[in-house]
């Protein structure tokens, strides 16, 4: 009957442990079921909300829209008027608009693009190049030459129209000299004065 006892007591503590690892088991499995449902529904919070238009792949067809808003922006669009030499000096002589004086401007002293932009990084005026956007908008708000970097190719002159501080982004593949730096900044401030 001891021995009868003692393996019914036995079996016992081993039907005690099978059913805590069975308890384990099924506590484990709950708590991975409800894991992978908060998963899922974060999964679908995050696709809702890719929905919307403030999503990076929805800003080209915006640039497009721009580009064809502001035709002058482009240098495939703006007419070039032929520069005879004797103009060298006076690049306000007859010009139709400020496009025309700043790409005048440009052909004077060798430069790619000349974009006249406020210090929130808006333009105000450009010789034309698709960059100008980009130029007034990164360059804007250097206005004085100790907040300027050194940046290859890129030139910033500060302007003034009326009393709003504006700021000349200058690009170019040459050197510039402190001289022309200063011609570069007069013309293009005498251009401003005429037009605006």
């Amino acid at each position: 009957m001891t021995s009868l006892l003692e393996s019914w007591s036995e079996y016992s503590i081993v039907l005690i442990v099978i059913g805590i690892i069975f308890i384990v088991v099924i506590v484990v499995a709950a708590h991975t079921i409800k894991k992978n449902r908060e998963k899922k529904q974060n999964l679908q919070k995050k696709s809702k909300t890719s929905n919307f238009s403030y999503q990076p792949r929805k800003y080209h067809s915006e640039k497009k829209l721009i580009q064809r808003m502001l035709p002058a922006l482009q240098s495939r669009t703006v007419p070039i008027t032929p520069t005879p030499v004797s103009e060298e000096n006076s690049i306000l002589q007859k010009k139709t608009d400020i496009t025309q004086n700043l790409l005048q401007l440009t052909r004077k002293y060798s430069l790619d693009i000349c974009t006249i932009a406020t210090s929130d990084g808006l333009v105000v005026a450009t010789s034309g190049g698709e960059q100008a956007l980009t130029d007034a908008a990164a360059y804007g708000k250097m206005r004085t030459p100790i907040q300027t970097p050194i940046i290859s190719g890129v030139m910033i002159i500060e302007l003034n129209l009326k009393g709003s501080a504006l700021v000349g982004i200058i690009r170019t593949k040459n050197p510039v000299s402190e001289d022309i730096s200063k011609k570069i900044a007069a013309d293009t401030q005498a251009i401003l004065n005429f037009w605006i």
